[in-house]
């Protein structure tokens, strides 16, 4: 191995994030340094002696050798090692294979506190679980963008920590969780107390703030405070209510509490607060081929057409709800409002990939959601409006209850009558042949739409070269559509990592509604384009008020800095004279 020597904090090291002096962060206290890193193939990096830095790396590729003085630790692919650096210390790779790994260096007074805990649980190298590594895959995707959210860091990092030293299933841990859920919930309160917590829970104020603040790091009040805090500024950022309403909706006792929270924060008054961090509406704009719509900082756009109108339904960049946008002419949209009572439903974070149909004169929206045990599942809501909060149908439980992470979710009402629902099964959990890939099933729902009917079948699985550009162990087919038109099935899928600009839409076809589906071999039917469109995928079919078949789908709204951060397009569809399905984006 040819050795490209690094001096990781003093020399040509890309960081990918390196803030010094965190000051307003919502959680975190005494922060002095956050510094994001990554380690290339073929690469020995040093770290010069730095004491009170601690250092949490995740391996993803590969196996590396971590030594400082007399000791060495060996992390291999899909590990982590958190450790205090004490003095000059050493990274090599010991694989055969380049090694990959991505680290976080935090330097400041309240680390410390942090890794003595995580000592008493772990002394050495721990596996990455699912929960861990979708929180590091967080935190790389927000560093990476043009400009970082801080707070939005802060928190991710926050989560990190807090997930290296909680121990899981534990009764203090399901203690702090429900009241966590509860804040949640009744913010809004402004006469919620840290009593009314300490009694909804059954037990005495003192020993609820002493557990409290024993599995997060800060006292409850603190909490509270800092969550109102964050649901204010998110207001200041995308709304226009008055500062007065904004303190009203986020819970506080009145426009001084939050002007007061607002400055020791972050330095500034709210008004400034917005000024300095307003988002700026996006136009729309229109090419040859590809309609841009305005909507952005979302995923997995979906339009249903009702009374005219175009109403599209989002994954949020983050996941927390679902988005639903309207529109008259398909190039602008106003924001409608969250769409799902989500205090009601099975899911716990991750909300993704609404669809909604309109079946017996009632609408029920589709859509994906993670667990507390990190599971995914789909459900189903309900709603007699567009426009009104969706409220679970199932409520007994996930429509989807398997023992893998399904997402993705597509009902599809055939021409005669049937409802079939096509979904992913996520590669978080469908390991093959020591792989991580995603496929697509179906299964037929009953009439109720709250129950499967018959076997489920699967449809598609990555196969083909241009499916697999993303990553070595990684491999998607997701996102499914159908269409069935001239007698054909048109399974269109999305493959390769959302987040690369390889992203892409197959289609595969078939003369019956389960299968089998043959691909087609020549590659993806929609794909990027440099400097026009980055990482097109997850799209689904409609027809607009002209009676024009169109498709919505989503890019990546920087063309350089890829991430979460999507923007819906649309373009025109069709079927050509070789009875192939066709988007004319190009």
């Amino acid at each position: 191995m040819s050795e490209n020597k690094i001096y990781a904090l003093f020399s040509n090291i890309k960081y990918i994030y390196h803030q010094e002096d965190i000051v307003y962060s919502p959680f975190l206290y005494d922060i002095r340094r956050i510094l994001i890193g990554e380690m290339k193939p073929n690469e020995v990096v040093y770290f010069e002696k730095n004491f009170s830095q601690y250092i949490f790396v995740n391996v993803r590729r590969g196996a590396i050798e971590i030594k400082e003085k007399n000791c060495k630790t060996i992390v291999r692919a899909n590990n982590g090692y958190f450790y205090q650096q004490n003095g000059d210390t050493e990274w090599r790779c010991i694989s055969e294979e380049n090694a990959e790994c991505y680290y976080v260096a935090i330097k400041g007074n309240n680390v410390s506190l942090i890794y003595s805990e995580y000592r008493k649980k772990e002394n050495g190298v721990m596996e990455v679980n699912s929960r861990l590594a979708e929180t590091l895959e967080n935190i790389l995707l927000e560093t990476k963008q043009t400009q970082v959210n801080k707070q939005q860091i802060s928190v991710y990092i926050y989560s990190l920590l807090l997930q290296l030293v909680k121990t899981e299933g534990s009764k203090k841990e399901r203690i702090t969780a429900k009241s966590i859920e509860y804040i949640e919930k009744n913010y809004q309160n402004d006469e919620l107390s840290i009593e009314d917590l300490a009694r909804n829970l059954n037990i005495s104020y003192y020993y609820f703030c002493h557990l409290f603040k024993q599995e997060n790091l800060i006292s409850p009040q603190k909490y509270l405070l800092k969550y109102r805090l964050n649901k204010a500024l998110e207001l200041l950022k995308e709304s226009d209510l008055s500062i007065e309403d904004v303190s009203i909706n986020a819970g506080f006792k009145n426009k001084k509490a939050l002007v007061k929270a607002c400055k020791e924060e972050t330095g500034l008054l709210p008004f400034k607060y917005r000024k300095v961090n307003k988002t700026t509406p996006l136009k729309a704009k229109q090419t040859k081929k590809i309609l841009f719509t305005n909507v952005s900082n979302i995923g997995d756009p979906f339009i249903i057409v009702e009374n005219k109108k175009y109403y599209m339904f989002t994954t949020t960049r983050n996941g927390a709800n679902f988005n639903c946008y309207v529109s008259e002419d398909m190039k602008y949209y106003d924001f409608v409002g969250e769409v799902l009572n989500k205090n009601k439903t099975f899911g716990k974070t991750d909300f993704w990939a609404p669809e909604v149909i309109k079946y017996n004169g009632e609408f029920y929206l589709f859509y994906s959601a993670r667990t507390e045990s990190g599971i995914f599942h789909i459900n189903v809501a309900k709603s007699k409006t567009l426009e009104e909060p969706f409220e679970d149908w199932c409520t007994d439980g996930p429509l989807l209850n398997l023992d893998k992470s399904t997402i993705d979710a597509h009902p599809f009402i055939d021409d005669d009558g049937r409802i079939y629902l096509f979904f992913s099964m996520d590669c978080s959990t469908n390991i093959i042949d020591g792989k991580h890939v995603s496929e697509i099933y179906a299964v037929e729902l009953n009439k109720e739409l709250n129950g499967i009917i018959g076997e489920i079948i699967k449809v598609s699985s990555p196969t083909e070269e241009w499916e697999k550009l993303s990553s070595n162990d990684y491999y998607w087919n997701e996102g499914p559509s159908i269409v069935h038109l001239n007698g054909i099935y048109y399974l269109t899928y999305s493959a390769n990592y959302f987040g690369d600009r390889n992203y892409c839409v197959g289609v595969a076809t078939s003369k019956s509604v389960l299968g089998p589906y043959e691909k087609k071999k020549d590659g993806p039917i929609l794909k990027k384009i440099d400097n026009v469109i980055s990482g097109p995928g997850h799209c689904s079919f409609f027809y607009d008020n002209k009676n024009n078949f169109k498709c919505v789908y989503h890019i990546h709204s920087n063309q350089v800095q890829n991430s979460a951060d999507r923007r819906a397009c649309i373009s025109s569809a069709f079927i050509d004279s070789n009875n192939e399905l066709v988007i004319d984006y190009k």
